[in-house]
């Protein structure tokens, strides 16, 4: 749909809800009001589509430390770190980059009960803190960060480094006005943007989201949205995410190689790319130079060692697969056909760009990692580097999908997002239309072929008829109950329970001391060697998702037996009143069915399984293995040489990680006990719902009745009236079902 179109859509549309809206009719106006609420947000959405129809705005998305930044830093600055790295989920900010004549950074801070929140949460903090060091009187540091870490979540450390870290002057922008920051070129941006976001700056405790203004061509009629991680701790920052995303033509998505496309990328993919009418998504598996350092490790004394270009080959063979194996999981059937695969390694743009002197102690470790596990590979200093531009595949990314997809195919992919978006807008309106038209439709024909002496006929036999129906329903509900009760048992034997089979990790540096007995210099000799850690907010995350999927499959498969028990007890209700009902009855099953639907609403009320509290409980105890400083592995002293310590830190590792792994799984029965249990009070709160509504049902049915008998009588001694205020309803809901067509 072109945009003229859809402006002419919301003008007719617009013209015919406010004549409904005007109309006195009990029915008409309750329908308007479902339409007006739909119609509405369906407005506000297109009129963010229009406002920005020649902009084509890409997203950057990802968990936390998949390379975001870096990525972005490759691709448009050069491998300059112009776009700070954030250190934790609280400083991951949302960062839009944009082209403008005049260079200007437009800063955004939390309000004052964004902030309070943080406060409450660092008070948490400190009490946990009073209370380990009082029970643990005399004991070191090393003791007391162990024990604070077993008890403080994840947040509550994080918002305790956010107040910390403010300073006065920071703390005085909280619940302010955006700033505007002019600054010259990107070497002015740098500092800037360190003192606004910096991992230390000065203002960076307080930005909620960052507009970078750049003269720079490169970014005309294109703009950026650098994400928070997808699971983003502070809710208001989460929700502006997910406003950029609903806006968004295309994805860069990083899925971090070392756990790629795990629950919780598949979840944000399916809950905030799938299904808001993206139309392309470059999926990159981040951070490639980890995997083949992997890799490498792996291969010592097989037949590969050494050979890289098998190691990347295979690594790449293994990403597709398990991108193959996941379409399945997509729940948009077309988000699958969107995605295009491809890697990235974003520190490896950083080696090719910078001179070997120059790199940080990670850039130099990842090289000598490399160098010790494929020797021979990188006999000179030119081509190392080329080796790593190759990784990085920067270049090939600018030039294959910036420039040749998302640029290049701009005007289509921002028309598939029109349309995307009318679509399925359409159909949720177009389906409360044609329900109101359904309505009206049968009211005008109650009114055409019902007369008073039908009413008063119907008033007579009504009593009689639902007394008589009486037996049945009873028994009806009383096989409801009994189903709801052994459908419990049925879904704990039927859902999947989840279960960590693999826990995130993060590499870092750990110092090592070490013999040097048979070395040319005695004594101990220390070094610097890289260790898989458990990654602790990944747990969390990964965690989250699953335990979140499970709960759901119980809310889905729940809502389901719901949904059908409560058909099955009106249609078999219908059935046996056709059976006993009189013969001349001009009162079709469609009236009877309204006052079932009205008088088993109670019923409702058990549709939900209430386990949020079940969830928080099991990801409050996920977040205490996560932060275990017990799991962490910290500085060593070994009594052999260097070249066995790597080794030893290796099974350290892997006891951590083993250790973590059984902790996580020691928590999943009693979650998904909990889960059954608080479905078993559920159960038995809709029986008792149930046996409330049997006792009356009959009563129930025949105020109802009457209620209904009651409104028809006076439609129809007002009969001429009431037939031009339906046709007047049905005219202008017939010109909005024009504009919002169903299936």
């Amino acid at each position: 749909m072109r945009l003229e179109d859809f402006k002419n859509v919301i003008l007719s549309s617009d013209s015919a809800i406010k004549a409904l809206s005007v109309i006195d009719h009990t029915e008409v106006k309750e329908y308007t009001a479902r339409i007006i609420e739909r119609f509405n947000e369906f407005n506000k959405g297109g009129e963010v589509l229009s406002k920005d129809s020649e902009m084509l705005k890409l997203g950057v998305v990802g968990q936390v430390k998949a390379g975001k930044s870096s990525f972005l830093n490759s691709l448009f600055f050069n491998g300059d770190d112009v776009l700070p790295k954030a250190s934790t989920p609280m400083t991951a900010g949302l960062t839009v980059l944009e082209y403008s004549d005049v260079n200007e950074l437009e800063v955004e801070y939390y309000t004052n009960d964004e902030w309070q929140g943080f406060v409450q949460m660092n008070s948490k903090y400190e009490e946990i803190v009073a209370v380990v060091k009082k029970n643990n009187l005399g004991a070191p540091d090393s003791v007391l960060n162990q024990e604070i870490g077993r008890a403080a979540s994840e947040q509550m450390i994080s918002a305790h480094e956010l107040v910390t870290m403010c300073k006065p002057s920071a703390k005085a922008k909280i619940g302010g006005n955006t700033d505007k920051v002019p600054f010259s070129g990107v070497a002015g941006i740098q500092a800037k943007l360190n003192e606004y976001v910096g991992a230390d700056g000065v203002y960076t405790p307080v930005v909620k989201s960052l507009y970078i203004h750049l003269n720079d061509e490169r970014l005309k009629g294109v703009r950026i949205v650098d994400t928070p991680g997808v699971n983003d701790p502070i809710q208001s920052r989460g929700n502006r995410t997910n406003e950029f995303l609903e806006s968004c033509h295309a994805v860069f998505f990083l899925s971090y190689a070392g756990k790629f496309l795990d629950a919780t990328d598949v979840q944000f993919m399916n809950e905030r790319v799938g299904g808001k009418g993206i139309g392309a998504v470059l999926l990159l598996a981040s951070k490639f130079d980890s995997v083949l350092q992997d890799l490498g490790f792996q291969y010592r004394g097989s037949v590969h060692e050494g050979d890289i270009n098998y190691a990347v080959e295979e690594a790449k063979r293994s990403e597709k697969m398990l991108l193959d194996q996941h379409r399945s999981q997509f729940t948009n059937p077309q988000l699958a056909e969107k995605i295009i695969l491809d890697f990235t390694a974003g520190i490896g743009y950083s080696i090719y760009k910078k001179p070997m002197s120059e790199l940080d102690p990670v850039e130099k470790n990842v090289v000598k990692q490399f160098n010790d596990f494929y020797p021979g590979m990188f006999d000179s200093e030119v081509n190392l580097k080329e080796f790593f531009k190759i990784l990085s595949n920067i270049d090939d990314i600018r030039d294959k999908y910036l420039n040749n997809v998302f640029v290049a195919k701009k005007d289509e992919i921002i028309q598939h997002k029109i349309d995307e978006y009318f679509s399925s807008q359409s159909e949720e309106i177009g389906e409360i239309v044609s329900d109101a038209i359904k309505a009206m439709d049968e009211k005008k024909r109650q009114l055409n072929t019902l007369g008073l002496e039908d009413i008063y006929a119907q008033k007579a036999q009504q009593e009689k008829l639902f007394s008589d129906l009486k037996g049945c329903l009873e028994n009806l509900i009383s096989n409801c109950q009994n189903g709801l009760q052994n459908k419990v048992t049925e879904l704990w034997n039927l859902i999947n329970t989840p279960r960590l089979m693999q826990v995130p990790t993060s590499d870092s540096f750990v110092t090592a001391s070490f013999d040097r007995t048979l070395s040319s210099i005695r004594g101990k000799g220390k070094s610097n060697f890289l260790v898989q850690q458990v990654d602790g907010s990944s747990l969390v995350q990964e965690m989250l998702s699953m335990a979140s999927k499970y709960m759901d499959d119980w809310q889905s498969e729940w809502k389901k037996h719901f949904d059908s028990s409560k058909r099955e007890v009106m249609d078999q209700a219908i059935k046996k009143l056709g059976e006993i009902s009189a013969k001349d009855s001009k009162f079709d099953d469609s009236y009877f069915y309204r006052l079932l639907e009205k008088v088993l609403l109670d019923m409702d009320s058990c549709r939900i399984l209430n386990v949020r509290d079940e969830l928080n409980n099991f990801i409050d105890s996920i977040e205490k293995i996560g932060n275990n400083q017990s799991l962490r592995i910290t500085d060593q002293s070994y009594d052999c040489e260097e070249e066995y310590v790597q080794s030893q830190l290796d099974d350290l590792s892997k006891r951590a990680l083993a250790k973590a792994k059984e902790s996580v799984n020691e928590q999943i029965k009693p979650f998904t006990t909990a889960i059954k249990s608080a479905a078993d009070r559920n159960a038995r709160r809709a029986i008792e719902t149930l046996e409330k509504v049997k006792g009356n049902i009959v009563e129930k049915l025949k105020g109802e009745g009457q209620k209904k008998l009651d409104e028809l009588e006076a439609e129809i001694k007002d009969k001429e009236n009431t037939i031009i205020t339906i046709d007047l309803a049905l005219s202008h809901l017939n010109i909005v079902k024009t504009n919002f067509p169903t299936k």
